[in-house]
């Protein structure tokens, strides 16, 4: 079995955890998701995004 490599592990698949991990991800970090619902979109989900985190999605 082969394993990939993972710096990060973020658990939870919602707003703040995808940000974070997207944001990881900009600098090259390995990161892994873990989320302990089969399908995480049938929760409640933040439909609008803060100013501030939009902010921090757009900078390059």
């Amino acid at each position: 079995m082969e394993y990939a490599r993972t710096d990060v592990v973020v658990v939870g698949a919602g707003p703040a955890s995808l940000t974070l991990s997207e944001l990881l991800t900009r600098p090259g970090k390995n990161v892994t998701v873990v989320e302990r619902q089969e399908d995480p979109t049938s929760a409640p989900q933040s439909v609008t995004l803060q100013p501030g985190t939009v902010d921090l999605l757009t900078k390059t």
